[in-house]
């Protein structure tokens, strides 16, 4: 088959867009990323904090009226439709179809369903947690997604508090383990990752105070939820020594270095394999592809 610069906008962005010159190779690609804009003018306003406190709101006040709640749920996929007709307009409108190619596939990576009452909080999770990483950290998006209301409503971990801490004590309830599992399982180090059952449960525990603030709609730490005492996570006592393991396996600074396990290599090689498709042209580009999900060095 012969490529062309037709085929790449194809496969590297959205299709053709009328007015914008499809990349002439892989160096204009790049070129495009580097002047790309994270949150477009169309996304500005799809902000998570004021939608998150009135719908919470709307949903603790519809609990005892079923028809009250299933005209909530109505009200959420109609604003999900409308958030995704703008989405389509943005990838459609800009200048850069890579950048928003690359916005698909993190969104993809770091997933989250539109059921119940996050419908309407999935739009604002690409912007605040997705968007303004792409080109940037692994480590630092990895956080974002995983502390975002959206991101914790959708893996119950509100409902995840320290067995041992106060409220734990006090209302008998105890660890939700969905959030450490799918950061460990899917967002990090994937299923050959050489972790335990163990190292959820520590993860899990080292997790728990962090949670939706129903007053402001934005994420917090509430020390009253946090269990105590230490936690031991991948062979690290010190939970912040295992988060930087974490992210050092999950990176792919591990993966380019050569010196990781096999399994980390596959693991790249499924990375790169979905997000950067090398035959778009003829010849593979001579830039390693992999140095765009590098942490950006200065």
């Amino acid at each position: 088959m012969t490529a062309t610069p037709d085929i790449a906008a194809i496969r590297f962005g959205f299709g053709l867009t009328r007015g914008v010159e499809p990349p002439a190779g892989p160096n204009a690609l790049l070129d495009d990323l580097r002047t790309a804009e994270p949150v477009p003018a169309r996304l500005d306003g799809m902000r998570s904090v004021e939608r998150i406190r009135t719908e919470l709101a709307a949903f603790r006040a519809t609990e005892k009226d079923p028809e009250a709640r299933k005209a909530l749920a109505r009200e959420l996929q109609v604003k999900l439709a409308a958030d995704r007709q703008t989405r389509i307009l943005a990838a459609v409108e800009t200048p850069c179809p890579f950048f928003e190619r690359l916005v698909a596939f993190w969104s993809n990576h770091a997933a989250v369903s539109a059921q119940n009452l996050i419908a309407g909080w999935i739009g604002p999770y690409e912007v605040e947690a997705i968007r303004p990483y792409v080109m940037g950290s692994f480590a630092d998006m990895l956080v974002a997604t995983s502390l975002h209301p959206t991101m914790m409503a959708y893996l119950n971990q509100r409902t995840s508090v320290g067995p041992n801490s106060p409220l734990g004590l006090k209302a008998g309830v105890g660890l939700n383990e969905n959030l450490a599992r799918e950061i460990l399982e899917l967002h990090s180090l994937g299923v050959a990752g050489g972790y335990t059952q163990e190292d959820v449960l520590a993860l899990a525990r080292i997790l728990t105070g962090w949670t939706i603030r129903p007053n402001s709609g934005e994420a917090g730490f509430m020390p009253g939820r946090a269990e105590p005492g230490p936690k031991r996570l991948l062979g690290r006592d010190s939970a912040l020594a295992a988060a930087d393991l974490v992210l050092q396996r999950a990176a792919v600074r591990s993966f380019v270095d050569g010196r990781g396990p096999a399994h980390w290599h596959r693991r790249w090689q499924l990375v790169a394999g979905r997000s950067v498709p090398r035959h778009a042209f003829r010849r593979p580009p001579t830039v390693d592809s992999r140095v765009l999900m590098i942490r950006r060095r200065r």
